[in-house]
């Protein structure tokens, strides 16, 4: 969906510039930036905070998923219902895909993996539980 580009503020034009998957033209960008008249000083500022938000997210990017948001994937292994049913051998559901192309490998590699862990944990308590039933009859 996209936004008409004299709405967008400084930084967020220059952050579309720099994304390849923008869903606007980089002529048109520039263009714009350009018929906006900004002096050195206006223009340094606005690229001063573009790279400070371009840090801000790569740190988030690269930060460990939470505690809590690994204790409920570890609860709930099936939280992707539109490929819960299907025989995936990536076992990658939507929402890891999207997150995969937001710039979030790292995240995406951790939901794979407690995911994993899951389905590992929840089968060996199933067999446990049949085991005891079993073994206390």
């Amino acid at each position: 969906m996209q936004i008409n580009i004299k709405k967008l503020d400084t930084v967020s034009l220059l952050l579309e510039i720099d994304n390849p998957q923008s869903d606007y033209q980089t002529s048109q960008l520039e263009v714009e930036l350009k018929n906006r008249n900004l002096n050195k000083d206006q223009l340094q500022r606005a690229y001063n905070q573009k790279d400070y938000v371009q840090k801000q997210r790569a740190q988030k990017a690269e930060a460990p998923l939470s505690l809590m948001y690994k204790i409920f994937i570890i609860a709930f292994p099936f939280t992707d219902s539109k490929k819960m049913m299907h025989k995936d051998s990536t076992m990658v559901g939507e929402y890891e895909e999207f997150i995969e192309q937001a710039g979030y490998e790292n995240k995406a590699r951790q939901i794979k993996k407690y995911r994993r862990i899951s389905f590992l944990l929840w089968i060996l308590i199933f067999l446990a539980l049949n085991i005891y039933v079993i073994l206390t009859r």
